[in-house]
């Protein structure tokens, strides 16, 4: 993810992509939710009657990258933004991002 983003950043003015502003500013308060629930965690055992909504998160990660692959998709099939190696690997990440998210919700549910 560092990569992509410091590619993205690097390359901004060869292909602005509206989509990326968009996907990571929806990860980022994924991640910031994400991390305060492990900081919430960090605090020991006194905390779990307090964390209730573990098992939302991964939920709440894998709608994130629906909604950015969706967002992508539907900016290539309409025409507003473009499609070249960049945003072919991009969404090749995505979606492999997705698989391992489905993967582990799948086995870990239950959790």
């Amino acid at each position: 993810m560092c990569l992509i983003f410091y590619w993205g950043l690097n390359n901004l003015h060869k292909n602005p992509g509206f989509y990326m502003a968009v996907g990571f500013s929806i990860n980022t308060v994924v991640h910031v939710i994400m991390y305060t629930y492990y900081g919430l965690a960090a605090f020991g055992p006194k905390m779990q009657k307090y964390l209730w909504w573990k098992k939302h998160l991964t939920r709440l990660q894998i709608g994130q990258i629906f909604f950015i692959l969706g967002y992508m998709i539907f900016g290539f099939l309409t025409g507003c933004e473009e499609f070249g190696k960049f945003e072919f690997y991009t969404l090749f990440y995505i979606t492999l991002t997705l698989i391992l998210f489905l993967n582990f919700y799948r086995k870990y549910k239950g959790d």
